[in-house]
């Protein structure tokens, strides 16, 4: 009986250790199967042996740990892309002929005559207005046709401002019929409509530019249109140029109704001035002609220098007449020519530079309106799996999305900050991005901004980057390791969670561990995370799991360091302390 009471008083103690054991350790995350590191375990030699041998200078451990593993690949790119997917097949449309009078519009917007060309633009536009007539419009044989047709003619000089107000009435009436989510799909799929809207936005830096980018914007929103529209030349590299406000190259600038009247009277003077030269060249002529004559007649010379004479005195007189104030016949009507010139051209133009001045005043206006539909469209482009490497190689788009991230007092920098993150969404963008220029930097700025929102996109998309493994190095910076880790304390839980992730992500990499150690607070932060009751419990876990990870990298820093020769040889960790000179 005795010996049972022993054995169960041991088993109890033993259970106690345990637990005490359990509870000490319950915030260590261990992966549950990895690979043994290969380290050299001790064999016959006792604690304290000399080392004599090169082959026995190797560092031995009282325990195997385990060593860390090698991160999983992400899959192929044309398997995520097929997975996300979807079915972009044309449907069916069943297409109507148009009525007379809507048959007669439509010819007259393929008019010569940019007026009438105008006119019926404007016509289809106040048609569009209505919600019920634009499912109609759409499926009509020759409507997308004319609209396409309006927006590709070149702009001639002399009438610059009339086959401008014709594009901007055409764009309207398309954003306007692009509004219906059922014709989208139609829209987009029209022979030459993208390209026609890519080159509106080229060319007109007023309203039907925000026109243009806002149909781009309401086309994206259907998501069976963003891979026509991704490959669509020069699309996303214009939207990146509007948005960043550097879309200038190609503008047509309006020609004014006086620049027209100046160059006019220019042009008859020269003409004025050329006519008088060759009455002077013709009458000089003469005169020599004269002198040369022979006077063998001297009747019929005294009567031709008679005759000569009394033609030159009337003729100087007349000069005279004029140059004392009266205009001759021919002066007359060339000035009348001009001032009736300039009053009709005056006069018929006198209504249309008033509306361009209006217009011209709310420029600032339209630039403001044309950067948010252009961003507008690039968040739509930028959540669709299948075109975001696509997206993803368009330089110029990078670089104004970037300048823009950092103004933060435009109100969409946030949503700049948003593209970028859902570009670090697929795994083969990130070896990319973390390369591009003053990306990385733009972020950390972003991650310290005091909008929440900032941090929180910010800080998924350094999450995202960080766990590409090509990329960990060029994250692993004090900056960046302090930024994060200043953001890991705070009481958002979206922006904690990513912060800490990242911490995780960088401590999986080797070279990553000693700025991680070096940098300030990184691993106190860590500890801190992990043993506070307050913090969410997977947060927690993450914590321990990167000091857990961190912890098995300094095991195997510390495994390849050699035993000096003569030193005593003892399995690690001694579990010894030292002293200088100690009286034991």
């Amino acid at each position: 009986v005795s010996e049972k009471k022993k054995m169960e008083v041991g088993e109890n103690d033993n259970s106690n250790q345990d637990a005490i054991q359990k509870d000490r350790y319950k915030y260590i995350f261990i992966p549950a199967k990895v690979n043994k590191l290969p380290v050299k375990q001790e064999k016959s030699e006792t604690p304290g042996d000399l080392v004599t041998e090169e082959s026995d200078r190797q560092i031995t451990f009282k325990e195997p740990y385990p060593a860390p593993r090698p991160l999983a690949k992400p899959r192929p790119s044309e398997q995520i892309k097929r997975d996300h997917q979807i079915d972009s097949s044309a449907r069916p449309v069943r297409w109507s002929m148009p009525k007379r009078e809507l048959n007669e519009l439509l010819m007259a917007s393929r008019d010569v005559s940019l007026a009438r060309r105008s006119n019926s633009c404007g016509a289809l536009k106040v048609l569009t207005m209505k919600r019920k007539n634009r499912l109609a419009l759409v499926r009509t044989e020759g409507f997308l046709d004319s609209i396409v047709s309006v927006a590709e003619n070149e702009i001639p000089v002399f009438d610059r401002d009339t086959a401008l107000d014709a594009r901007l009435r055409a764009v309207t009436a398309l954003y306007q019929v692009s509004e219906e989510k059922d014709n989208r799909e139609i829209i987009c799929r029209h022979p030459g409509l993208n390209e026609c809207l890519v080159k509106i936005i080229k060319e007109d830096d007023g309203e039907a530019r925000v026109h243009a980018c806002a149909t781009l914007a309401m086309l994206a929103k259907t998501a069976a249109n963003r891979d026509s529209l991704a490959h669509t030349k020069d699309l996303a590299n214009v939207l990146g140029k509007v948005l960043g406000g550097t879309c200038t190259e190609d503008v047509l600038v309006p020609v004014s109704a006086s620049l027209i009247v100046s160059e006019e009277l220019a042009q008859m003077d020269t003409q004025k001035g050329t006519e008088e030269e060759k009455k002077e060249q013709e009458e000089r002529q003469g005169e020599e002609g004269e002198e040369e004559e022979d006077d063998y007649d001297d009747a019929s010379s005294e009567d031709h220098s008679y005759a000569s004479y009394s033609s030159s005195s009337f003729a100087s007189s007349m000069q005279s007449m004029t140059t004392d104030g009266e205009e001759s016949i021919s002066d007359r009507s060339s000035l009348s020519s001009v001032g009736q010139g300039v009053a009709n051209i005056s006069t018929a133009q006198r209504k249309d530079s008033s509306i361009r001045m209006e217009k011209d005043s709310r420029k600032d206006e339209f630039t403001v309106r044309s950067r948010s539909n252009a961003c507008a469209a690039l968040i739509h482009l930028s959540k669709h799996c299948t075109i975001s490497d696509v997206l993803c190689a368009k330089k110029p788009m990078l670089k104004n999305l970037l300048t823009v991230c950092v103004e933060f007092t435009n109100p969409i920098h946030t949503k700049c900050i948003e593209i970028i993150c859902n570009l670090t969404r697929f795994p083969a963008n990130c070896y990319g991005l973390s390369r591009t220029s003053q990306l990385i930097s733009t972020l950390v700025k972003c991650a310290r901004s005091k909008i929440p929102h900032d941090r929180m996109w910010a800080l998924r998309s350094l999450q995202n980057i960080s766990s590409d493994s090509s990329s960990k190095i060029a994250l692993a910076t004090y900056k960046t390791l302090n930024t994060v880790s200043t953001c890991s304390m705070r009481s958002n839980y979206d922006e904690k969670l990513a912060a800490v992730s990242v911490l995780f992500n960088l401590s999986t990499d080797a070279g990553a561990v000693v700025p991680i150690t070096n940098t300030k607070n990184v691993v106190a932060t860590l500890i801190h995370l992990a043993h506070k009751s307050e913090s969410p419990s997977d947060i927690r876990q993450i914590a321990c799991d990167a000091l857990a990870t961190i912890g098995l990298w300094l095991q195997t820093l510390a495994a390849e360091g050699k035993v000096p020769i003569g030193m005593k040889k003892v399995s690690l960790p001694s579990h010894t302390s030292s002293g200088w000179d100690k009286w034991d």
